[in-house]
């Protein structure tokens, strides 16, 4: 049976990668980390960051332009929180697609609101495509400062099983955050 360092360093970039495509923030940072053990290149995995957020940038503004006229989009449009973002949109798609990955909860709402603005595919693609490479380079940087920082105070882990429960606990943590902040933001008021 393989370690789970040997799973880590055989699999670890494909993980990388679809965790971009479906998650957010904890990937990367957790790739940093991964990168500052040794156990993932670490330009290797910025590529990777990047090819996941990009590609799910691509996947989920396709999905809002191909259905953009089906009764369910049409219906969401209406709805009070993609009201505010296609307002955004309005304002200048070209700079909210340049910044939306930054802006948390737009990972996916992003997409589809410019999805049904006037932005062409290839500016939005090209925009992304930057934007993507970007944000990977400064949350995978960040995983690997907070993988220094781990270092210094707790001396080098070189339990990988560790280090992926720690990055487990964030993701948990953080999907349970943003439950709630959704739940607290749909009660009436």
């Amino acid at each position: 049976m393989e370690s789970i360092d040997q799973l880590v360093a055989q699999y670890g970039l494909w993980a990388v990668f679809l965790g971009c495509f479906l998650e957010g923030e904890s990937i990367p940072v957790t790739a940093g980390v991964l990168a500052h053990s040794h156990l993932l290149v670490f330009p290797q995995a910025v590529i990777a960051v990047a090819l996941g957020a990009w590609c799910a940038d691509v996947f989920f503004f396709w999905i809002g332009r191909r259905f953009r006229d089906a009764t369910l989009v049409t219906r969401l449009r209406k709805t009070r929180g993609i009201e505010k973002v296609l307002a955004m949109v309005g304002r200048g798609p070209l700079k909210f697609a340049a910044v939306f990955r930054f802006i948390p909860g737009m990972r996916i709402l992003g997409p589809l609101a410019l999805a049904q603005s006037s932005i062409s595919t290839m500016a939005y693609l090209g925009l992304t495509a930057v934007s993507s490479a970007l944000w990977a380079l400064v949350y995978t940087s960040a995983g690997h400062l907070l993988g220094t920082l781990i270092a210094r105070l707790f001396g080098h882990m070189h339990r990988t099983e560790l280090i992926l429960a720690v990055a487990g606990a964030v993701f948990a943590g953080g999907l349970i955050l943003s439950i709630l902040h959704m739940r607290r933001r749909r009660q009436p008021r």
